[in-house]
């Protein structure tokens, strides 16, 4: 079912502190919108607030261009994924997926036809007469994604889904989820602290930072693009240092000094200042195999190289004592102790707040 989901300025204070302030943001139809951020950043209570577990001290949610702020949890429409699975354990699978439908009165048939087509949407249907604690992590999620999707939400809701899955299971549910998100067209709100989950699964992400928005876009504008020193710091790992900034004779080229040393600067998002913070990815840098002292070269002595397998790790100082972090898709010829000198392309560093 189509839904669209739209927050304006939602705000919800507990005492003195706020997990909400002025919270606005749209969740298109067919879209899956990840809240991320920290501990205690507001993203858990948010989703509540959409379920109307917590009613916002301000602001209005609207689904389908209507609001529903006064509206009890069982009237909303929307159906919510818990971290803990939340799984009847005296009922065995059917009829845990089935709970929704009989609570809507539907009739028996028309029961066990929708819950046979989802169990082999699932891939669920040789674990029907199997009770919850008789399956495996995968499976239990499996069931209560299930369980929420059965009875046709407007919007469904997915507070921290796999956090309790190792980490091969997680990567395969994640799979597994945005391709039903997918192919069934659900609107979708899903909460999580783990960077690489939103990435790789969201539509749109709204990063939350002490109950307020700190950047919303789509997971390629998040990380190449972060809006300050706390995104490029949180998705992902930044070298992240201050730098006077002037503007080169090309349209859109900057030049940039910093403590690492001297750079030329594409980039389509102006400075704010001549004096500002910017940062660049480790990923981005390229082993240059002989010393050059031009713009956009720099040269660090490497201080440790961690072999993560698809790629190397390394950090390192230049000679005034920055601290730099790399990540280097082939195993170096350099060695720690070494000296190395890298090349850093035109559109790598991002420019972000001023610095005060």
């Amino acid at each position: 079912m189509m839904a669209k989901l739209r927050l304006e300025k939602i705000t919800k204070r507990f005492d003195e502190y706020f997990a909400a302030r002025e919270i606005s943001f749209d969740v298109e139809e067919g879209e899956l919108v990840t809240l991320l951020g920290p501990s205690g950043c507001g993203k858990t209570t948010l989703l509540k607030m959409i379920a109307g577990f917590v009613n916002p001290d301000s602001g209005n949610i609207i689904l389908n261009g209507e609001s529903i702020n006064t509206l009890p949890p069982e009237r909303r429409s929307t159906a919510m994924c818990f971290q803990s699975y939340a799984l009847f354990p005296h009922l065995n699978v059917i009829h845990n997926i089935a709970y929704g439908l009989k609570q809507k009165k539907i009739p028996p048939g028309e029961q066990q036809a929708t819950v046979n087509t989802v169990l082999t949407q699932m891939g669920l249907g040789s674990q029907r007469h199997k009770m919850p604690s008789q399956l495996s992590g995968g499976q239990q999620q499996r069931v209560a994604i299930a369980r929420a999707m059965v009875t046709k939400p407007h919007v469904m809701l997915f507070d921290e889904p796999l956090s309790n899955l190792d980490a091969k299971l997680r990567e395969s549910v994640r799979y597994e989820i945005r391709q039903l998100q997918k192919r069934h067209n659900l609107t979708s709100v899903y909460v999580t602290h783990d960077q690489s989950e939103a990435l790789s699964m969201s539509d749109k992400i709204v990063v939350l930072n002490a109950g307020n928005i700190a950047q919303a876009g789509t997971p390629e504008e998040i990380y190449y693009q972060p809006a300050n020193r706390f995104i490029a710091d949180f998705i992902g790992a930044a070298n992240i240092i201050k730098a006077n900034i002037s503007r080169a004779e090309q349209p859109g080229y900057y030049r940039v000094s910093t403590s690492m040393g001297g750079f030329y600067v594409s980039s389509s998002r102006e400075p704010e200042s001549a004096h500002c913070w910017i940062c660049w990815r480790p990923e981005d840098a390229v082993y240059i195999p002989e010393s050059k002292k031009d713009a956009n070269y720099f040269t660090i002595t490497v201080e440790s190289m961690a072999f993560m397998g698809s790629h190397t790790e390394a950090t390192g100082h230049t000679s005034d004592g920055t601290g730099v972090r790399l990540q280097l898709i082939k195993k170096p010829s350099f060695k720690t102790g070494e000296q190395a000198c890298f090349y850093l392309p035109e559109n790598a560093i991002v420019f972000l707040e001023p610095v005060i």
